[in-house]
């Protein structure tokens, strides 16, 4: 199973407090890799963000941070009032990879994201939050995760003598392919939602592999697809669109 967080809550929410340094609240939404929101140490630092009204969040993820190399704890809460906050997600990260964790549906108009236990300074680029699309069908056979060596950067590391000692991989953009097979009328709607943020904003995959769970931060590689209209598979007739996307890992 494999889902795709693409909606952001708090992007374009109001930010009631804005506890990072040297940056702003708003880079951790904005959907860049070019600027982040910066969390000093030494202390539990919060971002609080009013929606407006009330709106729903089933899955947290997060893009190009040090969270794991400073053993940051994150929190995210809720508040139907701004006074009383409940935890919805914590996450204590071990490594700096792009992390998509999925969980209950909450819905309420206050949000916070609290870095806390933090050694150093903290970064994060982008952070999202929002209701993932579970994807309907079994991805195998559609989906092709993205390759270890993919415009990865391999450099030889070499002696005095000029003896090769080994070598240093720097990771670099990746690159999947993604096949969005489905049988529910509400694909008309969710693939609609999907484009509309694909256009200018990047998106989270999660899936499995191995029992274990991937995330990929990723953006369209090619032009967006039109879905086609497939039948007499199994006796079934449903819609399918492949996408190509690019992205990081890491």
């Amino acid at each position: 199973m494999g889902f795709i967080l693409y909606e952001n809550i708090l992007r374009g929410a109001t930010i009631l407090t804005d506890e990072t340094v040297g940056s702003s609240a708003s880079k951790i939404v904005d959907g860049r890799t070019s600027s982040s929101a910066k969390f000093a140490s030494g202390a539990q630092r919060n971002i609080y963000f009013d929606c407006g009204s009330a709106k729903s969040a089933g899955a947290v993820a997060w893009a190009r941070s040090n969270a794991g190399s400073t053993s940051a704890t994150i929190n995210i809460r809720s508040s139907t009032d701004n006074v009383t906050y409940t935890t919805r997600f914590t996450e204590n990260p071990t490594t700096d990879k792009v992390t998509v964790e999925t969980g209950g549906t909450y819905s309420a108009r206050y949000w916070n994201i609290q870095i806390d236990g933090h050694t150093s300074e903290c970064f994060i680029t982008d952070l999202a939050l929002g209701v993932p699309l579970t994807l309907e069908r079994d991805q195998k056979g559609g989906f092709i995760s993205p390759l270890y060596a993919n415009n990865d950067e391999i450099t030889p590391n070499i002696t005095r003598g000029q003896n090769l000692a080994g070598i240093t991989v720097k990771p670099g953009i990746k690159r999947v392919k993604l096949r969005l097979p489905y049988y529910s009328s509400s694909f008309y709607s969710n693939w609609s939602d999907l484009i509309d943020v694909l256009k200018t904003y990047p998106v989270y995959l999660k899936w499995d592999k191995a029992g274990t769970k991937e995330a990929f931060y990723c953006w369209p590689d090619k032009k967006l697809p039109q879905p086609a209209y497939s039948k007499n598979v199994a006796n079934y007739a449903y819609l399918d669109a492949i996408m190509n996307l690019q992205g990081f890992t890491e």
